[in-house]
């Protein structure tokens, strides 16, 4: 199984590595889509300053490979799920445009989900509990 086909399937947990922000920028520089993917889901999922995490995924959210792309859509998801805050005027229309790939479209229309949910109806004054990062040593 190819390393794209393995991560956009999701037959095998792996926990998201936890990196230092240089550590992120220093991938995010690679040509390797695994690894702008890896930085890119690190700095969505550790990360505790959103609207930095959310510039990264901005800042991809163009790239011409469909598993950085996976990752920007996953990425605006689990920064709305542990973090409660996107700026739904850039994430919503990144979320639209990607669920016109068909292999993004289950990603995209999750994380758009997650951010009606964990984001806009937390800003409406609805009780939405965020959710809380697994250790790294969590295993299923």
């Amino acid at each position: 199984m190819t390393a794209k086909r393995h991560i956009m399937s999701g037959l095998n947990y792996s926990p998201v590595e936890r990196r230092t922000r240089e550590s992120i920028l220093k991938s995010l520089e690679s040509t390797d889509p695994n690894e702008i993917h890896n930085a890119l889901e690190s700095a969505a999922y550790w990360g505790e300053d959103w609207r930095w995490a959310q510039a990264q995924l901005l800042r991809f959210s163009q790239h011409g490979d469909e598993i950085v792309l996976w990752a920007v859509a996953l990425g605006f998801s689990l920064v709305a799920v542990f973090q409660g805050e996107v700026d739904e005027d850039l994430v919503m229309p990144v979320l639209a445009r990607l669920k016109e790939c068909p292999r993004l479209k289950d990603v995209a229309e999750e994380a758009e989900e997650d951010n009606i949910h964990f984001v806009r109806k937390r800003r409406m004054g609805k009780d939405i509990e965020l959710a809380r990062r697994l250790p790294p040593e969590w295993r299923p």
